[in-house]
């Protein structure tokens, strides 16, 4: 199979800088990173750590990595998060949003974390 991608070129410039400090050309790093997406189990994978293994700058927001790192123990929950902390979590989301405003959460993030992860298809 062949493909083409184009990509903007602040990505474009972000995977070249990646593909030298690995000692690759960029399609060769590419293919590498596409062939270990390919292979995870889940798209929670993608997200629990970079794809070259560590942190970056495009890390995600404290809210998502809470999401990524706790959501087994809420299966089933909503859960309202500000800056990567657990505010309240219940079965009922409006109560859960009432609990945050009335610990002078302003801006509360709300994520219901289903009891078992959906198939993902597709980019």
């Amino acid at each position: 199979m062949s493909a083409t991608i184009t990509l903007p070129p602040e990505v474009e410039q972000k995977l070249a800088h990646k593909a030298a400090a690995k000692g690759m050309g960029i399609e060769q790093f590419a293919v590498d990173v596409l062939r270990r997406v390919a292979e995870m189990t889940t798209v929670n994978e993608l997200f629990a750590e970079g794809l070259n293994g560590s942190s970056t700058n495009d890390s995600p927001h404290p809210n998502q990595r809470w999401l990524q790192l706790h959501r087994e123990g809420y299966r089933g929950q909503w859960v309202v998060l500000d800056e990567g902390n657990l505010i309240s979590h219940g079965d009922d989301g409006e109560a859960v949003i009432k609990t945050a405003r009335a610990r002078g959460v302003t801006e509360p993030f709300l994520a219901f974390i289903p009891t078992e992860d959906l198939p993902f298809a597709g980019f």
